[in-house]
């Protein structure tokens, strides 16, 4: 029962509807529609190139990316407990649930040190008989590229940072 009103959900200018071809009604949602309970990682030895997969309470999956950004808002209850959220589809939002959260803990990476590891590989790749000096110096040209130093997750090559 609960996958079918799924289906017929929809967010519109701020509330929620169950919609179907005959009606339309507003329904009121406490929090989030979906709860996020499963994590699954592919490509997992390079943060910068992984994709994160979240599985709703009703096994829908979703990657998160630009069309499906994780989002660590405060708690709407004002405790300054996280709210992780991730746009599951048309703006519709699944909270994530706490060991999925921890779980996503263990893969947060400082910005600056991934844009240094991938700076370092591509100075190699295109200049091996290069000096060492150079490689480094490359790398930290690199840096600049990139915003501040800051704590986030990569997932399909966009960084969500946490603060």
């Amino acid at each position: 029962m609960a996958e079918l009103f799924a289906s017929v959900l929809l967010f519109n200018e701020g509330e929620y509807f169950l919609v179907t071809p005959f009606e339309k009604v507003r329904i009121r949602v406490e929090d989030c529609p979906f709860l996020l309970t499963t994590l699954r990682v592919e490509n997992a030895g390079d943060a910068s190139t992984q994709t994160l997969y979240l599985r709703t309470n009703l096994g829908e999956e979703v990657a998160i990316g630009a069309e499906n950004p994780l989002f660590i808002g405060a708690d709407s209850s004002g405790n300054a407990e996280p709210h992780p959220t991730v746009n599951v589809r048309a703006g519709l939002l699944g909270l994530v649930s706490r060991s999925v959260f921890y779980q996503l803990a263990e893969l947060v990476v400082n910005r600056a040190d991934t844009a240094v590891e991938s700076a370092v590989e591509s100075a190699v790749g295109s200049a091996i008989n290069s000096a060492v000096d150079s490689v480094v110096d490359s790398a930290a040209g690199k840096i600049g590229e990139h915003s501040t130093q800051s704590l986030g997750i990569w997932s399909s090559g966009v960084f969500f940072a946490l603060a």
